[in-house]
């Protein structure tokens, strides 16, 4: 998703889901967010982005949207920025805070290091969450270092073989 698409799709920085959507893209709503907010990701869109997360927060991408609930079971799909392919999320802060990560769908990363997310003195929620088709040297899916996956629930998502 770019600047180019329309105002009202992308995500909302708010403690109240399907509220309409402010930003259009999950870096713009980072950019605005505080520590322990929650982002909620419209699920019609795939983001192609590296979303870079530097504070405690939650990002939620499933049953959402800009303009309403949306069906059961869907997910907002991450994707690493195209120009620039890198871990799809990554994830550093300066003490071992939470970053939660919500119904989402993390895809086609390829990193040194975590090429779906990588995480670096955090503990990582992964809840509900489809990893797949990524790539890395070191955890393919996740990496975490100087942290902890501090509990998970991941979905069924597609498998990959590496390039």
């Amino acid at each position: 998703m770019g600047f180019s698409d329309t105002a009202l799709a992308g995500v909302n920085v708010s403690s109240i889901p399907n509220n309409g959507c402010l930003f259009p893209t999950i870096t713009a709503a980072l950019a605005y967010a505080s520590p322990g907010d929650t982002l909620y990701i419209d699920v019609t869109d795939t983001y192609e982005e590296n979303v870079v997360i530097d504070m405690p927060l939650t990002l939620v991408g499933s049953n959402t949207s800009c303009d309403g609930p949306a069906a059961q079971g869907s997910r907002a799909v991450l994707k690493p920025d195209p120009v620039t392919p890198d871990s799809v999320v990554q994830i550093d802060l300066s003490s071992l805070d939470v970053v939660t990560l919500r119904g989402l769908e993390i895809r086609e990363g390829n990193a040194e290091r975590g090429g779906g997310v990588h995480a670096h003195h955090t503990d990582v929620v992964l809840d509900d969450t489809v990893i797949g088709a990524n790539y890395a040297a070191d955890g393919g899916g996740v990496f975490v270092e100087n942290g902890s996956l501090h509990s998970w629930s991941l979905a069924t998502g597609p498998t990959v073989t590496p390039p």
